[in-house]
């Protein structure tokens, strides 16, 4: 769980993390680096979604991801939420923030739950992919606070 400005939530912080530099080794000439991550969220239409408690509309941001961000989770993810003793995410949990500068999308963010552990995607503003790879970096800068949104590790 982690707690923004002094409230605990249970799911947003997940996706507010600084850019990643690439993780993974070169992709097949026919793969996209991301695995084809991008498509799969763009075609289910993302942005209909669940929403995380606490974050059922765009709020005011305070970190590089820009002055608002939207967040939204998978059904896999809702599920989980449900269960009483959730101990993992299952695989295929997923969640997207939306950062934005002045009402304009600069950048989408995605975590995903594979079977080898959590992936981060960063796109910007054309869905050019900007980073891909582990949130350690994510999850570090979060739970160091530095834009006063706590987080854990991610199960």
């Amino acid at each position: 769980m982690w707690r923004t400005r002094g409230r605990w939530n249970a799911v947003g912080v997940l996706l507010l993390g600084p850019a990643l530099g690439s993780g993974c080794g070169e992709p097949a000439p026919s793969e996209p680096a991301d695995g084809g991550l991008l498509a799969r969220i763009q075609s289910s239409h993302y942005q209909t979604w669940g929403r995380p408690p606490g974050w059922e509309q765009r709020k005011v941001g305070i970190a590089l991801h820009g002055d608002a961000v939207d967040i939204f989770f998978n059904s896999e993810m809702e599920q989980a939420l449900k269960s009483p003793g959730l101990s993992e995410w299952p695989v295929g949990s997923m969640l997207v923030k939306d950062g934005y500068r002045s009402s304009v999308r600069t950048l989408t963010a995605v975590l995903e739950k594979r079977e080898q552990g959590w992936v981060f995607a960063e796109y910007g503003a054309s869905w050019e992919q900007k980073a891909f790879g582990q949130p350690e970096p994510c999850v570090g800068c979060h739970r160091d606070a530095v834009d006063s949104v706590y987080s854990v590790a991610l199960p």
